[in-house]
């Protein structure tokens, strides 16, 4: 496995109290975190995927907070026309974790239920040229099954 063994999957911490439970989201001494960029919220409408993308420099730790994705990373060939390892995640209010995703790494989002959201907690303020994106219908993507 090359750079997927970089990827960090974390159970946060969950404060239950009767007037409602808190879910931890990132600290700054947690695996996987850098530094702080920028946060944004994703809506994933069920049975759509957002993808293909893999950034540069970013390191992405996204976090589930309401709704259920399927998020699968990919690693790719130096000719992007075969995938070369693949890992998958489910992320949930029920099923709580945070997946920190290192630069480098292809990745799609599916959203499985009527209303999905994602937190992203970038470690750089988004920039257009530092993430590629490829269509869901790219030849090399057609081998996924979600």
């Amino acid at each position: 496995m090359g750079k997927l063994i970089d990827v960090v999957y974390s159970k946060p911490d969950i404060f239950k109290t009767e007037k409602g439970s808190v879910f931890k989201g990132i600290g700054k001494d947690d695996t996987g975190f850098k530094k702080f960029g920028e946060t944004y919220f994703s809506f994933v409408n069920r049975n759509k995927i957002k993808g293909w993308k893999c950034h540069s420099k970013m390191t992405c730790n996204i976090i589930c907070i309401t709704g259920e994705v399927k998020v699968i990373l990919c690693e790719m060939s130096q000719t992007h026309n075969e995938i070369t390892e693949k890992i998958e995640f489910i992320l949930s209010r029920n099923n709580y974790g945070r997946l920190s995703i290192p630069p480098g790494i292809w990745f799609g989002i599916k959203g499985q239920q009527k209303e999905n959201i994602i937190l992203n907690i970038a470690d750089i303020i988004h920039e257009d040229d530092e993430v590629t994106t490829m269509d869901i219908q790219h030849q090399v993507f057609q081998q996924i099954e979600w």
